[in-house]
């Protein structure tokens, strides 16, 4: 007889299993759980739920609401990862990840969660409004990474998915969007009003920098509280970092690209004045007018009355103040495009589908006909459904409303189809089958590019708003050997200085470093050192 029985995991007390089980991630945890029921008894301990990470599978929606057994009070963060990178190319990457409920049963069973990530996700907008995220308002962090939003709301409606974020999420303080191709200008001026945010990180946002005038408006009036800011891997340009720094208490600041450039070209609302409420409202009556748009970026200023009535703008004075009341919630970032003439510009103008001017016309008649503009450069409220591009001249005709109609009734079919066959698919293991986008700067094997976008011309925005700077990153852009003595010499709060893979010489780099010891300056080529064979 031998003297010790073979031993097995189970031959542990619970404590020791509740010891092993805190080392495992909680998608390990979520498929043990599943092998015996002593398992899933010491795997749904509380003290192994306080940091939620799912992101190393892919959930649709049903399996998130079986997960929401294992979410306890204690809970701090919830990270879900989507199908929309596994299942690309396949009707499968429709599978929706989150609801309204089901973010209702996350704020139940989590009320005091600080963290929510969505990765890879499907939204219907439709489905899931802004307003839904209101039963998780006890979140500071929301981070969206490559999520796809569809029927995203049209002008008719709120302009931005975004609408009164500042108001559903009142506690926010980091906010991360990165690889949402959808995101605009317009919504970075939407999300300004949520004053805590200290951390803001819009990365690899194409569509953002195309529009100085929403930019120079967030950034003046809104984020009042910013400390970092990332902005790599958009479209903007030197002119517009002169209003990403107003708020004079940024800390943090990146810029450049993120592997290859990828830049959209200027929309036509870069190029045209609006005039707008003040975003402070600190008078009913008073307006803030974005003039002289520039190489210097925007100039801005507040107007009373009587300048308005100089400036040609008195349709704007003339304004039944009962209605500006009535409509405060609704058009709070309703604006008017104008022209140097202070003449509203029509919404033919604006898209480059007509000529005409309203030069003519008595400021009466042009108060009665003038409309809201589109935010987005759209024409019509099925094309911003759609999300073209803007600037795109395009008439609907009957045929064509129907078609579109026809295409979101089928993407709503697919979602629903998706969400019946993803009930009985298995937990496994997350296995995308497509490549990871070169775009990532995490995965990225390309060779860096520079962005003559951004090059010493950026430099001289550096100065009295920008004294408590003590980070700033311009890897990958096009600065050379005087706009780092600029740098140096305008920001004298610097600690660490990035210059990689810029036109930046080694010898002007050990003269900076000479000159500013307590600055870390980072620079020289990216490209790998050869190793050379021992003789």
């Amino acid at each position: 007889m031998a003297l010790f029985a073979p031993s097995s995991i189970v031959d542990l007390s619970d404590d020791v299993l509740l010891l092993i089980f805190s080392s495992l991630k909680s998608w390990d945890l979520l498929n043990l759980s599943r092998t015996c029921q002593r398992f899933s008894k010491v795997a749904s301990d509380k003290s192994l739920w306080g940091d939620v990470d799912f992101s190393d599978g892919c959930l649709s929606l049903q399996q998130v609401r079986q997960c929401l057994v294992f979410l306890r009070p204690n809970t701090r963060r919830v990270v879900l990862r989507g199908h929309k990178k596994k299942f690309a190319g396949t009707p499968k990457w429709k599978t929706p990840l989150i609801s309204a409920s089901l973010l209702k049963l996350i704020g139940e069973k989590c009320p005091n969660l600080e963290e929510l990530t969505l990765k890879e996700a499907f939204v219907n907008a439709n489905k899931v409004k802004m307003t839904d995220f209101a039963h998780v308002q006890s979140i500071t962090k929301l981070s969206l990474m490559d999520c796809e939003f569809v029927n995203l709301p049209s002008l008719s409606k709120d302009a931005s998915y975004f609408k009164r974020m500042h108001k559903t999420l009142p506690r926010l303080e980091v906010l991360e969007i990165t690889k949402c191709g959808w995101v605009d200008d317009y919504d970075v001026m939407v999300l300004s009003k949520a004053e805590l945010v200290r951390r803001l990180v819009l990365r690899n946002l194409p569509k953002v920098g195309q529009a100085m005038v929403y930019i120079a408006l967030g950034f003046r009036f809104g984020f009042q509280n910013l400390e970092e800011l990332d902005l790599r891997g958009t479209s903007l340009e030197d002119n517009e970092v002169f209003s990403v720094v107003q708020n004079g208490k940024l800390r943090a600041l990146y810029l450049g690209p993120l592997g290859p450039v990828k830049r959209l070209e200027k929309g036509p609302l870069a190029r045209h004045n609006v005039i707008m409420p003040d975003p402070r409202r600190q008078e009913e009556r008073q307006q803030v007018v974005v003039i002289n748009v520039g190489p210097n970026g925007p100039q801005w200023r507040q107007v009373n009355d009587e300048e308005l009535d100089d400036m040609g703008l008195d349709w704007v004075r003339n304004a039944r103040a009962a209605q500006r009341r009535q409509d405060h919630e609704l058009d709070d970032d309703r604006h008017y495009f104008i022209d140097k003439d202070g003449r509203p510009i029509e919404e033919e103008e604006e898209d480059g589908c007509s000529s005409g001017s309203s030069g003519s016309v008595a400021p009466q008649e042009r108060a009665a006909k003038r409309r809201l503009l589109p935010h987005r450069g759209e024409p019509s409220a099925k094309q911003s459904r759609a999300r073209r591009q803007p600037g795109h001249c395009h008439k609907d005709s009957p045929a064509q409303s129907d078609a579109e109609d026809s295409t979101l009734k089928e993407d709503e079919d697919d979602v629903e189809e998706g969400e019946e066959d993803e009930e009985v698919e298995e937990f496994g293991p997350y296995s995308p089958n497509v490549e990871e986008d070169p775009s990532d700067s995490t995965l990225s094997e390309a060779p860096p590019s520079l962005d003559d976008h951004l090059s010493d011309k950026l430099v001289p925005a550096f100065g009295q708003k920008t004294k408590h700077l003590h980070t700033l990153v311009l890897a990958g852009c096009a600065i050379t050997d005087r706009g780092l003595q600029e740098i140096v010499r305008l920001v004298p709060s610097l600690r660490l200085l990035d210059l990689t893979n810029t036109r930046v010489t080694s010898g002007a780099l050990q003269e900076a470093r000479v000159a500013r010891p307590d600055c870390v300056i980072l620079g020289g080529s990216t490209r790998p050192p050869r190793h050379h064979k021992s003789r």
